[in-house]
């Protein structure tokens, strides 16, 4: 049973491995363009609490979600996408967090853009190494990763999700106190800007 038990994890961290690899893969392409299209901030949002909820559940931790978004605008992104970099960002604060700790979820959204923001109060991420930590396979503590299953690529998958959405990642993190990971993506995924140059366009043409 012990051995079974080992045999099964490592199978299930190789699936993972694989299947973070080929989406990495993917979003690198040249040519990738991320189909979108219009959803709600409570779908996302939704997708995302219901696949982190059982690991909450077993650290004995919390998410708490806070939400705006008074006009209640759609948002034209891939909706499958952007849960799985929220999820990806929601599960490495809790992994790096001690059990029983709480990580806060807030979204914004306004005529222009959305902003998702991840906080915890966990070890939190050295200066020195900030700027490296969105590469594949870097981690700031290796025996911790692997031993929560991480592959070394979540961070790297969330920097090209917000990439082919033509959003920004940005980051603040102080050893001992938590970090806090920002997505801040166009609303309209880019379409009003398209919008603007073709009315351009045409007007001198005219």
């Amino acid at each position: 049973e012990h051995f079974s038990k080992i045999i099964s994890r490592q199978a299930n961290r190789m699936r993972q491995l694989v299947e973070d690899l080929l989406l990495l893969s993917s979003l690198e392409q040249e040519q990738h363009k991320a189909s979108m299209s219009w959803t709600t901030l409570e779908q996302i949002v939704g997708e995302t609490e219901e696949a982190c909820t059982y690991r909450f559940e077993e650290r004995g931790s919390s998410l708490q979600i806070t939400s705006s978004n008074p006009e209640n605008l759609l948002l034209y992104v891939n909706e499958n996408l952007i849960a799985q970099a929220l999820t990806n960002l929601v599960i490495n604060a809790l992994n790096y967090s001690e059990a029983g700790s709480k990580v806060l979820l807030s979204a914004t959204v306004s005529e222009e853009h959305i902003t998702f923001s991840i906080q915890d109060h966990g070890i939190g991420i050295p200066k020195d190494v900030q700027d490296r930590i969105f590469e594949r396979f870097y981690r700031v503590d290796a025996a911790r990763s692997r031993s929560q299953g991480g592959t070394g690529l979540g961070l790297s998958i969330v920097k090209h999700i917000v990439q082919v959405h033509g959003g920004r990642l940005s980051l603040e993190s102080e050893v001992g106190k938590g970090s806090t990971f920002t997505i801040m993506l166009p609303r309209m995924g880019g379409q009003l800007k398209d919008l603007q140059k073709r009315s351009e366009e045409l007007y001198r043409k005219h």
